[in-house]
């Protein structure tokens, strides 16, 4: 086989492994990958509204909270101030005797004193049952925070996972080519020296 040939296979040969190596490689399911990354830029969009309308929520059941602490502050201090005057009363000569010579008047007055006593229970008992809703509430909150931490970690566990498969899926591309270029490059070193 005379030079110009082998010359003219070597630059083939070349051209064809410089093809290869530089052609840009096809992105499986580009489109795919592509909408997946944007529903996950949304869901992270998602993710940080939610979080600032949970800080609103929390803020506001914290400010609900020091508002009913200081109306029930209030509304102690206002009874304690009452059940004083009406012990001032009760215990006045002339409040004695009216109870005691009209019975109309005194039975008037002790079922206000039970109605005010039947109130006042009711009061303590919703305060308690709020107290408990307080502490139900800080145990929800607790449970979602614990849950979107796992989400979380979750999510940059996937994001690793998948920037992995990403890098394996490139190296494949690259060995694949060098692979091609390197049976080029035996094919034609091997028709030349069986030709010579």
């Amino acid at each position: 086989m005379n030079k110009v040939a082998i010359l003219i296979i070597c630059g083939l040969t070349i051209a064809l492994i410089i093809s290869i190596l530089t052609r840009p490689s096809k992105q499986p399911n580009h489109e795919k990958i592509q909408a997946l990354e944007i529903g996950l830029a949304i869901a992270d969009q998602q993710i940080v509204q939610l979080r600032k309308d949970s800080a609103k929520l929390a803020n506001k059941v914290k400010a609900d909270s020091v508002r009913q602490a200081n109306e029930s502050q209030t509304h102690k201090n206002e009874v304690k101030k009452y059940v004083g005057v009406i012990a001032k009363l009760k215990a006045n000569p002339i409040v004695i005797k009216i109870r005691e010579e009209t019975a109309e008047v005194d039975s008037l007055l002790d079922a206000m004193e039970a109605k005010d006593s039947i109130q006042t229970e009711r009061i303590v008992t919703l305060e308690n049952d709020l107290k408990e809703l307080r502490v139900d509430m800080a145990g929800v909150k607790f449970n979602c925070e614990e849950m979107l931490r796992e989400e979380r970690e979750r999510f940059a566990l996937q994001e690793s996972l998948t920037k992995e498969y990403k890098q394996q899926v490139r190296k494949e591309r690259r060995n694949g080519r060098l692979y091609k270029a390197g049976a080029i490059i035996l094919g034609v070193g091997g028709f030349i020296l069986g030709s010579q």
